[in-house]
């Protein structure tokens, strides 16, 4: 059932960003966010970027390193990138799978400084967050405040997040609290 659904969404978000190619601009960014799981705290810092399908959708993408509870190594990808191994031999197809979110935010703009982006990214993998258990499959959701035209450039924008990441294995909800610097090419 899990491999139906996971099957599903991907080709879901591969058609959305097929179709809406034309939309235009890409978000990128650097993040650092804390996860609470259980009475830790665990620090997190990565890359993040947003594809913008159509006027307020946008497809994410997510890829960061940080700390266990042990204090070893720990980080989050997007699962997609297992697929690269069927793709040798056929660049357009590992670019294909390149293109493979990990989910979509729906935005919309309080004023013209600050845009609210609730998101939903079902598709993603923790590798080192359990002891026994080196990769588990996640689903982040929560919401991002965008503050825009807060620089000189206009195009950089700050933006505090609070969600939870969802657990598959165990169904195990762990808050999330982060922050980005992003830039918009538009």
């Amino acid at each position: 059932m899990k491999i139906k659904i996971f099957i599903f969404l991907s080709l879901l978000f591969i058609s959305i960003a097929g179709i809406s190619q034309n939309k235009g601009d890409v978000r990128v960014g650097t993040y650092g966010e804390v996860i609470v799981f259980g009475n830790k705290i665990l620090p997190q810092y990565g890359i993040s970027g947003e594809w913008f399908v159509a006027d307020n959708i946008s497809l994410n993408y997510k890829y960061g390193l940080g700390k266990n509870q042990d204090g070893d190594f720990s980080g989050h990808f997007n699962p997609a990138l297992f697929l690269l191994a069927f793709t040798v031999g056929y660049p357009s197809a590992a670019l294909g799978t390149l293109l493979i979110s990990e989910g979509v935010s729906y935005h919309f703009n309080l004023n013209e400084f600050i845009e609210i982006a609730p998101y939903l990214n079902p598709l993603g993998a923790e590798v080192n967050l359990y002891q026994d258990k080196p990769i588990v499959l996640s689903c982040a959701f929560g919401v991002n405040m965008y503050f825009k035209q807060i620089t000189p450039f206009k195009n950089i924008c700050l933006a505090p997040r609070l969600g939870a990441i969802l657990i598959y294995r165990d169904v195990n909800v762990l808050p999330v609290a982060g922050f980005s610097l992003n830039y918009t090419f538009n």
